[in-house]
């Protein structure tokens, strides 16, 4: 597990087909996904949260894959 900080926003039309909502931060960009936290709560918010790398991940030029667990308060 580990912590990013950045902006958190709704997925829209990409050329890759996986996340649902997407973290850009200072120097990356990543897919986000969460089984057990409502991304959309977070939508237009700067937020750190803790993750994991999503195996098998990026393809089609896109993003690394994150399962978010906690977003930090």
């Amino acid at each position: 597990m580990s912590e990013y900080t950045g902006s958190l926003q709704k997925r829209g039309i990409t050329n890759y087909q996986y996340g649902t909502h997407t973290l850009e931060t200072e120097d990356s960009f990543y897919a986000l996904k969460s089984g057990t936290i409502d991304l959309d709560a977070y939508a237009g918010e700067r937020v750190t949260l803790i993750a994991e790398i999503i195996e098998g991940y990026p393809v089609d030029n896109g993003p690394v894959y994150l399962n978010v667990t906690k977003i930090k308060p």
